[in-house]
């Protein structure tokens, strides 16, 4: 995907993150592509801190995506691994 970075990331300001929710395991975020809800990012406390819930961030790291680059390229319709199977409409 390196040579995908660079047109990618001027599309990350499409994306928007929503407010966080409390969950039974520890949080979720709305992800959203120009203010229309896109599914959510799970979050866990590890350490002091938020992070992406590990199974989640196996997955992107698997693929050497990462949160936001694998919703653009769901929405571009090149998602070849990732989190997110989004229809482009």
């Amino acid at each position: 995907m390196p040579e995908k970075s660079a047109p990618y990331r001027q599309r990350v300001d499409e994306i928007g993150l929503g407010k966080p929710e409390q969950t039974a395991t520890g949080a979720q975020v709305m992800l959203s592509w120009k203010g229309e809800g896109q599914g959510t990012v799970r979050l866990v406390r590890t350490g002091g801190r938020w992070q992406v819930e590990p199974n989640d961030y196996a997955l992107l790291k698997l693929c050497r995506a990462g949160i936001f680059l694998s919703l653009v390229d769901a929405r571009s319709q090149e998602l070849r691994c990732g989190m997110f199977q989004i229809p482009t409409s």
